[in-house]
């Protein structure tokens, strides 16, 4: 497979892939506003297509409804991040880890998107967070896109890349740290909180390297 071939018939394919992006947005929307599930809290999956349309309604969503969004799992889409608007932009950023974008940098979808001017950086102009998967080339461009290069830790999660895993580390060892201040409170941690926050930073750096799974519905 050409990836230019590919960058080609994404350009072609414009103007219908803009429609689905609306299309995508209002329905979320539309959920949203439906008496049917006030006071529910909404997932969201796509891959492919379907991710460049759950980045694009996800970043459309206003303050309220975006509280709403307990959690979005995001597979093999290009990045939808520069053709938002600047409030779009700004509500992508918002979400931090409750919004999982996984990518395979050996999916040719994923190259292509590259190429066109809609890659994945490291400068955290993203929908949510970016998840950079451990692959292996299989030799199958189709299979590629469709999961087919995934590797999996033992207990089931996804393998991460390395810079992932250092930065999902990271992040959890902020956190843990917070919380210990938060603890504390000015006063000396007790022996009990001690070896609580110990024996959490040890999962932190032990298990930094899998994946959380999720379930993909909504729910109240």
């Amino acid at each position: 497979m050409d990836i230019r071939d590919v960058v080609t018939d994404i350009s072609q394919a414009v103007p219908e892939v803009r429609r689905r992006m609306r299309d995508a947005a209002a329905k979320l929307h539309e959920i949203m506003a439906n008496p049917a599930y006030k006071g529910c809290k909404i997932e969201v999956y796509g891959h492919s297509l379907g991710s460049m349309q759950a980045q694009t309604a996800l970043a459309d969503l206003d303050d309220r409804e975006a509280s709403r969004i307990s959690g979005a799992w995001m597979y093999e889409g290009p990045n939808m991040y520069s053709k938002l608007n600047a409030r779009q932009q700004k509500r992508a950023q918002s979400y931090g880890s409750r919004v999982h974008n996984y990518i395979d940098a050996r999916d040719p979808i994923i190259q292509a998107g590259r190429a066109g001017g809609m890659a994945y950086d490291d400068d955290g102009k993203v929908v949510g967070r970016v998840q950079r998967i451990q692959s292996k080339n299989i030799g199958n461009p189709v299979k590629q896109h469709v999961w087919g290069g995934y590797e999996w830790t033992k207990d089931g999660g996804l393998a991460l890349d390395s810079k992932t895993i250092s930065r999902i580390r990271d992040l959890r060892l902020r956190k843990l740290s917070r919380y210990a201040k938060s603890l504390q409170g000015g006063n000396p941690l007790s022996s009990s909180q001690r070896l609580f926050l110990d024996a959490e930073q040890a999962l932190v750096l032990v298990g930094g390297g899998r994946c959380e799974r999720g379930l993909v519905s909504s729910g109240c």
